[in-house]
């Protein structure tokens, strides 16, 4: 069963016409989300790259700062706020309370009415997580249940020692969402049974990222990978019968070196290379026409994970001269296609070619591995490698 995304309406009402309205939290990139660095090896490991961050971050509505620029520091155990780098009087007039010896709280003048059988819980904002000055204060959580018709006062942990709270207009400073109100837990030890069903799915899920999953490897990092992404994917698609259909996908490269040995048996004679390195761009199939011939018929995926799939004419040595007039009659056999140093002639694939009808991104199609398995792409293949290779014979470069 398809998960939707679920909307609540909740009425506020600010209690001065200046107080900032709240709003869904958005991911700030650049800004406390991180920076824009792609998914790929060499970048940087980014708070938005991790899914359940992401997922956490963006769930609530943010609260954000009313009033006036002020800086909040910790002297002699007092609580000294400032303005324009001036410290301010004890007696002087600021949006802060002392609460205790650790602890002060801002009136965020916005009231939220919270439903009955709800409680709205405040939160530190996200940017809380990824701040590395010390800048942004740490809301203390609370629930507020649905009496409370006044605005919201928000406790913050005071400032530590050498730590300066800057709290500017419009900016966010806590986030709050629904949670239901008074929950209990009854918690309760698996069967063995259960136990052991939940150890062996863990096995297929790591197995499962080993085969599928997209890796990279950040310069300041280890390996990262998107297999949580995909099985989120998978289960807000179609639940749990979805996710154990892709845990147990049979492995890629496993498919790949049984069409390959298809291609063996129907190809006797032939050398056929197989590079299936999921990771790497330019895996795919080389397959030798001859040994005398300067081409080889090639599969080639341009992109990582078995994406961007190309057929054509490869040669077996870069930039060697065309012979005569072979790449005219692959035109003329077979349509326009582009040409490289290293390809005579290539194009991607779709599935209305008319030399390989297969799509182009495999990962996420499982009509290609259909395919291998019950021999059709096998098939496919050998007519596109015998066609190209009469039109290369008949050019005398077969």
């Amino acid at each position: 069963m398809q998960s939707d995304t679920k909307t609540v309406s909740l009425r506020y009402r600010v209690l001065n016409e200046w107080v900032p309205a709240p709003q869904p939290i958005k991911l700030q990139v650049p800004g406390w989300a991180g920076e824009p660095d792609k998914m790929v090896d060499g970048s940087r490991a980014q708070p938005w790259h991790c899914r359940p961050y992401t997922d956490a971050a963006t769930y609530g509505v943010e609260l954000r700062y009313p009033y006036a620029e002020f800086t909040l520091s910790q002297e002699a155990g007092a609580l000294v706020p400032r303005q324009n780098g001036v410290p301010l009087s004890p007696e002087a007039h600021t949006p802060f309370q002392a609460l205790s010896p650790d602890h002060y709280g801002v009136n965020f003048d916005v009231d939220i009415e919270v439903p009955t059988g709800f409680a709205l819980r405040v939160e530190p904002h996200p940017r809380f997580y990824t701040d590395k000055t010390g800048n942004v204060p740490a809301a203390i959580p609370g629930h507020i249940g649905p009496p409370w018709t006044a605005g919201l006062f928000i406790v913050f942990r005071k400032p530590r020692f050498n730590e300066v709270h800057v709290f500017r207009p419009g900016l966010p400073y806590a986030q709050a969402f629904l949670v239901p109100d008074q929950t209990t837990y009854d918690l309760e030890l698996m069967s063995q049974h259960d136990q052991h069903a939940r150890s062996a799915r863990t096995k297929h899920i790591y197995e499962y990222g080993r085969a599928h999953a997209r890796f990279w490897q950040p310069k300041d990092g280890g390996w990262f990978n998107d297999r949580y992404k995909r099985l989120l994917k998978a289960s807000r698609l179609g639940g749990d019968a979805l996710v154990e259909k892709e845990i147990t996908r049979p492995d890629e490269r496993l498919l790949l070196s049984d069409l390959r040995q298809q291609l063996l048996t129907k190809l006797p004679g032939h050398e056929i290379e197989l590079i299936d390195n999921p990771r790497a761009r330019h895996s795919g199939f080389h397959i030798a026409y001859s040994k005398q011939s300067p081409y080889q018929f090639g599969l080639e995926f341009q992109y990582t994970h078995f994406n961007g799939l190309i057929v054509g004419i490869r040669r077996k040595v870069e930039k060697i001269p065309v012979h005569g007039n072979e790449y005219k009659s692959l035109v003329g056999s077979f349509g326009d296609a582009s040409r490289s140093d290293w390809w005579l002639w290539w194009r991607y694939t779709s599935p209305s070619d008319s030399i390989l009808p297969i799509t182009r991104d495999w990962q996420a199609s499982q009509e290609p591995w259909t395919e291998i398995e019950n021999g059709r792409l096998t098939m496919k293949i050998v007519e596109a490698f015998t066609r190209t290779h009469a039109v290369l014979t008949a050019c005398g470069v077969g």
